[in-house]
């Protein structure tokens, strides 16, 4: 398999794990806010990949994305994989100023959707024509003062169903994953944000396992594969039964 995916949010975290694991299959573009952790990354994957471009672009920035995407000098796009987050405000709801608020929807709901928009024309040119969201668990559970983090990550799930029904014509499957508990990024490095650890997540999951980013990574790579050229509109829940619990 080949072809060129860009990955959004891939300095760290789940998006990291996403861009390594391809890495050996695809030529890649990155793109991230923390220009230390991209180039870090651009260094360790640099010999591993066919070609790699990186994008130091911060996503609540619309101009600046635009302007970022506009230096891309692709011809074809076969995946775009939408990883970049705002985590859980942690705090109660009338406190959240609007800027808060329009922050945490630009970055999580509003950046996959203008990125949607740029690539279209792109992903016709490609093989693969898939689109994978990364959204959240809590679209299905509850989070402790987490109100417009659900809601983005809502909003962001619901469009992708509606993506995938408006452009399946065309041979586009958009597809949502929902992790929970991820023992990496957002959670890992900003347990604070979050009214659980990993170690408390994983004692109320079901299975009492972990949930890694590599689970995460593994499953972005079957649904890039021939095996997976069937399955559009759906939403993988990853969180080890915790929100069937």
């Amino acid at each position: 398999m080949s072809g060129i995916v860009l990955i959004t949010g891939a300095a760290s975290g789940i998006g990291r794990m996403i861009a390594t694991t391809l890495s050996k299959q695809y030529d890649l573009v990155l793109l991230d806010r923390d220009h230390g952790r991209l180039e870090t990354l651009k260094q360790t994957l640099v010999s591993e990949t066919h070609t790699l471009e990186t994008v130091t672009v911060d996503l609540s920035d619309l101009e600046a994305l635009q302007a970022s995407l506009t230096s891309l000098k692709l011809s074809a796009l076969d995946a775009l994989i939408n990883v970049a987050s705002v985590p859980p405000e942690h705090q109660m709801f009338e406190t959240l100023s609007v800027d808060d608020m329009r922050t945490m929807f630009t970055v999580n709901t509003l950046a996959p959707m203008r990125l949607f928009q740029w690539a279209v024309p792109l992903l016709k040119q490609g093989t693969l024509k898939s689109v994978i969201n990364i959204g959240s668990v809590h679209t299905k559970s509850s989070l402790e003062n987490g109100a417009i983090f659900r809601a983005t990550k809502a909003a962001l799930e619901t469009w992708s169903e509606q993506m995938a029904l408006e452009y399946g014509a065309l041979g586009f499957r958009v597809n949502t994953i929902a992790p929970g508990g991820v023992a990496s990024g957002m959670l890992g490095d900003l347990t604070s944000q979050f009214p659980y650890t990993t170690q408390e997540f994983q004692k109320a999951s079901p299975l009492k396992t972990p949930v890694l980013a590599s689970h995460v990574a593994d499953l972005v790579t079957y649904l890039l594969s021939d095996s997976a050229r069937s399955i559009t509109a759906q939403t993988w829940v990853i969180d080890a039964g915790y929100s069937k619990r």
